[in-house]
Parts: C-alpha cells; sequence; structure tokens
C-alpha cells in the first residue's frame, strides 16, 4: 500500500497531534520502533525473548551480506519521479534453477541495469551468471519473479512480471544444440507478453483444477476495474497459458470497494499477490488474495473448476501486503499471516488462524493478532513462515519500511520484524519480537524476503531485498551450523513429484515425534514480489529421531517413512517416479 493516508486523514492526524506526541515517544521508549505500538509489542509475551538454539547468549542470525560475493545496485532511469509502484516493486525469486542442490537467486533490479542470476557455489558464497543462460534481461521494468516447473520436464522455469507497461517475461529452462543451459523466452508462445494491465506486480503456481499442470496467478495493483481481468491462467497442459479469470468466478470479485483513503479511490484493482492454499483441507487448492485497503480476499476452490468469494468477518486486515501461510499452532491446518501497516487508522498485520477442520464451515478463521502478539510491523511488506530457531513451532519474519508523509510516524528507518514462537514452551501460542536481540539492527527499507537454507546446514537463512544503492542484506542463521552450544536438531525434506508437477506443489509433509507433529504443503510464491523454494527444514528440538515422515501427494497417493535419524536432508519421490530416468536431455 502506498501513500496510505489521505489529506483528509493527514487533517486528522493533525488534530489529533497530542496524542500522536504522546504515543511517539513510547515509541522511543520501545527500542528504537518508531510505530505507534512499539512499546506494545516489545512487551508482548516473555520479555526475555524466544528460545534460541539452545545457548542463551547466541544471536540466531549474523549479517553476512559482504561475504556472499553479491553485488548490484536497484533502481529507476526516471529516479526523480518515481511513480508508488516503482517504490515497492523489484524482486527475487529463489530456486535450484541447475538441480545441484543448492538454492540460487534471481534479482530484479529495475531499469538501470540487467536483471542478474546467482548461483550459489555453497558455503554462502554465490557467481553471478545472467549472462551466460540467457537471463541477462536489459531495460524490464520488471517485478514479482517466480521459479516454477511450468513445462514439467523437472527444471524451474521463470516469470517475470512487468510493471509501467513493461511486457512480461517467461523464460523456459532448456538445453541447447552445443548441450549448454539456457532460458528461452516462450511469453508469446505460452500467451502471458501483453497483457493489457499496466503492473504485474507477483506471481504465483499452483494446480487448482488438479490435472497436474502448474497454473499462475498474477496481482495487478493499480489497474483500473474498466481493464480485462486477467489474473489466473490455465496450463493447458504445456501448450500455454489460457485466461480462465472470468470463467472460474474471479473476474467479478478482484474488485471490491476499498477503504476510504485509498490511493486511487474507487473502481481500482488493489491486489498485491495470490497464495494457493487448500485452506479447508478437502484436497482442493484454494486461493488467498492479499490486497490494498481492505481489498483482501479468501477463495475457496469448490471442487468444479471454480472459486467462490468466502470471505468472512475475521478477514480485515486493512493495508494487506505481504503474505506467509503455515501451519503455526501445529493442528493440521494452514493459518494465514498478512503484513500490513500500523497507524493510528489502520490496525498493523493480522495473523488468522485456522480454527477448523470442517469442510462445510462458514467461518474458517478467527483474528488472533492481539493475543499473538504480532500486530506491530512497522509498515510492513514481504513476509515468510519458518521455524528459525528449530524448536518445531513456525516462527514469522516480514521486511518494512516506506518514505511516509505521515505526523510524527517515521517509517524510514524501521528495523524488520522477527516474531519468534513460544509455542514449544508455553501451551498457548504466542510470540516474541526479538530481531534486535538476535542480530537483525538494520534500518535499510525492506520490499521482499527469501527464507531458505543457503548453505544447507540445516536452518533457515535471509535474504532481505531492498531499495537502492545497497539493496539487500544476507544473514545467516547460527542455530545448527553456527556458533550454537546445544544446537536443537533438524530433518530437512525435499520432495520429486510425479511429473508434471515436478514440485509437488499442494503436496503436504507431515513430519511426527514423540510430543509433535508437523504439517507443511508444498506452495510456489508469494511472499510479495519474492518466494522461497519449496525445500522444507523442520525443527527437532532436542528429538534425534523422527518417528514417522508421511507425504500426502496431490493425486491421493501417500507415503510414509518409518524411524528416521534427524540431522539430515532426504528426498521422497512419488510413488511412480522412475528414478532411473533422467528428465532432460
Amino acid at each position: 500500500m502506498v501513500k496510505k493516508v489521505s489529506e483528509l486523514n493527514l487533517v486528522k492526524s493533525a488534530l489529533r497531534f497530542a496524542l500522536v506526541g504522546f504515543v511517539a515517544s513510547l515509541a522511543a521508549c520501545g527500542g528504537g520502533s518508531s510505530s505507534p505500538s512499539a512499546q506494545k509489542a516489545s512487551q508482548a509475551g516473555n520479555p526475555s525473548g524466544g528460545q534460541q538454539s539452545g545457548a542463551s547468549n547466541v544471536k540466531l542470525f549474523t549479517e553476512v551480506s559482504q561475504s556472499t560475493n553479491i553485488s548490484y545496485y536497484q533502481g529507476y532511469k526516471n529516479s526523480g519521479s518515481l511513480s508508488d509502484v516503482q517504490k515497492f516493486c523489484g524482486g527475487v525469486a529463489s530456486g535450484d534453477f541447475n538441480n545441484d542442490g543448492l538454492t540460487d537467486l534471481f534479482i530484479v533490479r529495475g531499469d538501470v541495469g540487467p536483471h542478474l542470476l546467482y548461483k550459489n557455489e555453497g558455503n554462502n558464497q554465490f557467481t553471478e551468471m545472467a549472462a551466460e543462460v540467457g537471463l541477462a534481461i536489459a531495460d524490464q521494468m520488471g517485478c514479482g519473479p517466480t521459479f516454477a516447473d511450468v513445462d514439467g520436464d523437472g527444471d524451474l522455469d521463470l516469470f517475470i512480471g512487468g510493471i509501467e507497461g513493461h511486457r512480461n517475461y517467461l523464460m523456459l529452462n532448456s538445453i541447447n544444440e552445443n548441450g549448454e543451459q539456457v532460458f528461452i523466452d516462450a511469453t508469446e508462445q505460452w500467451g502471458l507478453k501483453n497483457l493489457a494491465a499496466q503492473h504485474t506486480i507477483s506471481s504465483s503456481f499452483g494446480d487448482y483444477d488438479g490435472d497436474g499442470w502448474l497454473d499462475l496467478f498474477v496481482a495487478h495493483w493499480g489497474t483500473p476495474a474498466r481493464i480485462e481481468k486477467q489474473h489466473l491462467f490455465r496450463n493447458n497442459a504445456g501448450a500455454g497459458f489460457i485466461n480462465v479469470t472470468a470463467q472460474v468466478g474471479l473476474a467479478s470479485e478482484i474488485i471490491a470497494r476499498p477503504t476510504s483513503n485509498a490511493t486511487l479511490g474507487e473502481n481500482h484493482d488493489y491486489s498485491f499477490l495470490g497464495a494457493f492454499a487448500d485452506i479447508n483441507n478437502d484436497g482442493y487448492t484454494d486461493l488467498l488474495m492479499v490486497s490494498d485497503f481492505g481489498t483482501s480476499k479468501v477463495f475457496i476452490n469448490s471442487g468444479s473448476g471454480s472459486f467462490y468469494n468466502a470471505n468472512e468477518s475475521a478477514i480485515k486486515d486493512e493495508n494487506g501486503m505481504g503474505s506467509a501461510v503455515g501451519d503455526i499452532d501445529n493442528d493440521g491446518d494452514l493459518d494465514w499471516f498478512v503484513s500490513a501497516i500500523l497507524t493510528f487508522d489502520s490496525p498493523g498485520n493480522r495473523l488468522y488462524q485456522n480454527q477448523t477442520n470442517d469442510i462445510g464451515a462458514l467461518q474458517l478463521f478467527s483474528d488472533t493478532t492481539n493475543t499473538m502478539g504480532v500486530q506491530d510491523g512497522g509498515w510492513g511488506w514481504a513476509a515468510c513462515l519458518a521455524d528459525f530457531n528449530l524448536d518445531g513451532y513456525l516462527d514469522i519474519f516480514h521486511v518494512n519500511g516506506w518514505d511516509a508523509a505521515l505526523i510524527d510516524l517515521d517509517f524510514s528507518k524501521d528495523r524488520s520484524r522477527l516474531f519468534i514462537s513460544e509455542g514449544a514452551t508455553n501451551q498457548t501460542i504466542r510470540f516474541n519480537e526479538v530481531a534486535r536481540e538476535n542480530g537483525i539492527i538494520s534500518t535499510k527499507h525492506g520490499r521482499g524476503v527469501v527464507c531458505f537454507d543457503a548453505d544447507n546446514d540445516g536452518d533457515t537463512d535471509l535474504f532481505v531485498l531492498g531499495v537502492g544503492v545497497e539493496p539487500f542484506e544476507f544473514y545467516q542463521n547460527n542455530t545448527f551450523g553456527g556458533s550454537a552450544n546445544q544446537p536443537n536438531n533438524y530433518l530437512t525434506v525435499n520432495l520429486q513429484g510425479l511429473a508434471p508437477n515436478t514440485q509437488a506443489a499442494g503436496a503436504r509433509i507431515f513430519v511426527r515425534t514423540q510430543n509433535t507433529e508437523q504439517m507443511r504443503e508444498i506452495q510456489i510464491g508469494s511472499n510479495f514480489i519474492s518466494q522461497n523454494p519449496v525445500q522444507q527444514v523442520f525443527g527437532l528440538g532436542q528429538t534425534d529421531v523422527v518417528s514417522e515422515v508421511l507425504i500426502k501427494w496431490p493425486d491421493g497417493r501417500s507415503r510414509s517413512l518409518i524411524n528416521v535419524a534427524a540431522n539430515q536432508t532426504i528426498t521422497v519421490t512419488h510413488p511412480d517416479v522412475n528414478t532411473r530416468n533422467e528428465f532432460k536431455q
């Protein structure tokens, strides 16, 4: 959301100057955050901070940006007159593009230079090689890239959205006549080159119709209502994408009446992202749409090729920005975290806790934000869920920052938020905000985030995407591979799905120990203009043997592994995959 406060709201804020000053002075006492409820957030839960990694004085993260060999700047040639979209766009995609077992990074950098592909060399070292494989795309104002295997051949292709009227790109991962890996521009062939919307902000992939092929959802913040709705594209069995937004019932639901401070007024599309996830546990992939100015929505898959708007009273994020979907309470269903903005006129982040496994329930979510202690995220953007301290419960990380002209509210030097779950130590789930205590002290603006095990050491590292001349931060997690005295244990799970759904999008992984049962669902984008890889890292606490790893594949098949040793990476293949066959020559 941009320019969130209208002139009328600024006048309101001026009239409440005395109250603002009082709250700002409280925030100044709460560790440097200038958002209005910083002190409240810092006091939520246990003031001593969350469990770290068995060593009370060990910080979870160490910034290692300067030693990664990643170096670039991000921006636009028209830097003196940036649009709101340019101010929040860019993006980073993560995935193993060359199938060497390490997660690589593709970075969109505006139009000041070609986009970048950083090949992961291991040990948090990267080599830039976009030109070598055909991804050094220049002069595109891009946004929201995502790696996904759209043609079902076993390697990752790449979608890049365009803004300010610039075209989209769909780059297929291929082998040329010399046996070299290259990406081929197949955008026009696949029907995605010239969309009517001027801006494509974020992209995500999932199999909504259960045919095994990855379908595409794209968000178009700032698009007038009169423009054709082009959000959901069905994968036509590898022959291209077909716009089915109207056919599945979404076209009439995308546009909603926004709150009174909407930047562009009514009759505009304010969608930031869509997340594919099975929210009601019926085996069909639903769609969670995060949108600005009170227009976020829950679309439930009917199971017959269409969606219906299942918005409920609990969904009330006023300025939804980023999204993270996962089982935060280990009860077997998916909860939904939405990052937002906390001002006097906006209630901040929202945590929607999934309270039921009843497929026919009228209300799936309860807003438990305040009791969970995650309301105050400043001016939030991309978010992710990961078990950063490996205690068996998902934590929350999100970036933030904005140069907003709000009276006595300065979000320009706000720190990212790290909410650590107390689930392993308390019966009631709550979160503690402990970013500063755990090495995340930078006040640079963030927009995107990748939460991934960059060095394959068993814990989750952070790549924070920002803007400007120093547009990124890289945080190495110290929980397992670092300096922790008594590290918690982990299990990393990779899935090899049945083609064409080779990434096993929609599959669920259950990890059962004597004390807990964790569940993860494979999702492909979007955190907001960024994505996590599909690899899943499970924290086990001090448990050294997993009782069972159960995989429930999207086609209804399952596979079980018993008594799996901790502290290793396993790859589980679909029962019908012939692992002796190569995907592509």
